[in-house]
């Protein structure tokens, strides 16, 4: 036995309270399981769920950005044809750099905020390029008194005064024809009249050096004239400066500002679209999830439940089969249980009765064999329970004699055979007396 238990697993020598306990602490930790299951189920919604929340409000500030841009463009072409919206402007577009500044901050992925950087930049320059067309215009003169326009208009009245007093009427004509020209440029911006305008310059130079006056008057005029026609390259360059310019920002603001804002909205439409796929599928998904991982456990609970009885009721029972085949006599079976605790003692119990019922078998045997009449008593009440062949060969030698045939006599008490059974109970009642001999 001892041999056994030390030869004997681990697990085969564990007590029954141990394999409960076993069976118990897995359940705790397939419930657990199921309950971490659904616990990571709900945090990938909530995730899903702030997600969500955060790109719709990405998409907000997006949409208000768009607004903005469009305001912004507006009051910049208002500006430019001359409106007083500067403030207007600046705030529009320093509201628009916040909500730019707030995207790059929120968008959910590195390529969105890749791309809001580049928005940044874009209404920078868009900005820029009109601040530059703004500081042109203030130089070309925001009045017909300011700027290069004041001085154009100086010069081409100093001229005309000029002219006037001379009463030339072809130095008027060529007068009429530069101004003329000069209009024609500043109304549509094209070289050509800029071109026929010092054409037509070249002529009027002509013109008053062949007029009949002082040379003084005529160094003067020329003066005049150089400082018109100066003054005309000077406005004209700032003109045409502004022309590229405005083109530059229209294409700015068409080609790249407003098709980023709709990639932009497209990439952000399209993430927010899959978070709530996502989010619907997890959704759907979560009562699989979790009834699988409730049922998946029970499985496994049920099963280590029948490893477990099965593990307990087999030793049972092998000890109760070993305990009737030795109420019968039978010591030949041999149980190969290994357990502790009290299963193991029962074990213990059965190898220590079994020893006992084996040397009582062989008392047995010799006392069958015996040829001394022999008879057992039970000491409660003397009942008598067994004799050997001996005794009954002696008893039905005398049976007339007996109170009752031979085959009844196991059942009866020992005071068939006495005419004063007191005495032999007395006699027997005290273990002093034994043993005696009659």
């Amino acid at each position: 036995m001892v041999d056994q238990q030390s030869k004997a697993a681990w697990y085969e020598k564990l007590t029954v309270m141990q394999r409960l306990s076993i069976l118990g602490g897995l359940t705790v930790a397939a419930v657990m399981v199921a309950g971490f299951i659904h616990t990571m189920v709900v945090n990938q919604l909530d995730d899903m769920t702030d997600s969500s929340k955060s790109a719709a409000l990405m998409m907000e500030h997006l949409d208000g950005l768009s607004e903005k841009a469009a305001w912004q463009y507006a009051l910049a072409m208002r500006m430019l044809s001359g409106g007083s919206l500067a403030q207007e402007y600046e705030q529009s577009f320093r509201a628009g750099m916040q909500e730019i500044e707030t995207l790059e901050q929120g968008l959910p992925d590195d390529a969105m905020r890749g791309m809001a950087v580049d928005l940044r930049h874009e209404f920078q320059a868009f900005h820029d390029l009109l601040q530059s067309y703004s500081d042109n215009n203030r130089v070309i003169g925001l009045s017909e008194k300011e700027g290069l326009r004041g001085r154009l208009r100086d010069a081409v009245h100093a001229v005309e005064h000029s002219f006037r007093a001379m009463d030339d009427d072809r130095l008027m004509v060529s007068m009429l024809m530069l101004r003329r020209h000069e209009k024609d440029f500043l109304l549509r911006q094209h070289e050509k009249y800029l071109t026929r305008h010092a054409t037509e310059m070249e002529h009027m130079r002509k013109l008053v050096t062949d007029a009949a006056m002082p040379d003084e008057n005529k160094a003067d005029i020329l003066k005049q004239l150089d400082a018109y026609q100066s003054g005309l390259k000077e406005l004209a360059a700032k003109k045409m400066e502004n022309k590229v310019l405005f083109a530059d920002f229209s294409k700015l603001f068409n080609t790249k500002l407003v098709p980023s804002l709709a990639r932009l909205d497209e990439r952000l439409g399209d993430e927010l679209e899959a978070l709530h796929v996502k989010e619907s599928r997890i959704h759907d998904s979560q009562g699989l999830y979790f009834w699988g991982a409730v049922l998946g456990s029970l499985i496994v609970v049920v099963l280590l439940l029948f490893v477990v009885a099965r593990s307990i009721i087999r030793p049972l029972s092998e000890l109760a089969q070993a305990m009737d085949a030795l109420d019968d006599g039978d010591t030949s079976k041999e149980i190969d249980i290994r357990m502790d605790g009290a299963v193991g003692k029962l074990v213990e119990a059965y190898h220590k009765l079994k020893v006992t019922v084996d040397e009582a078998f062989q008392l047995k045997r010799v006392v069958e064999i015996s040829p001394q009449a022999t008879m057992l008593a039970r000491t409660e009440d003397l009942t008598i329970t067994y004799m050997n062949p001996a005794a009954e060969r002696l008893f039905a030698s005398i049976e007339s004699f007996l109170p009752c045939r031979v085959d009844e006599i196991i059942g009866k008490d020992i005071d068939i055979f006495h005419r004063n059974p007191a005495r032999q109970r007395q006699l027997l009642a005290d273990e002093s007396n034994l043993p005696h001999h009659a």
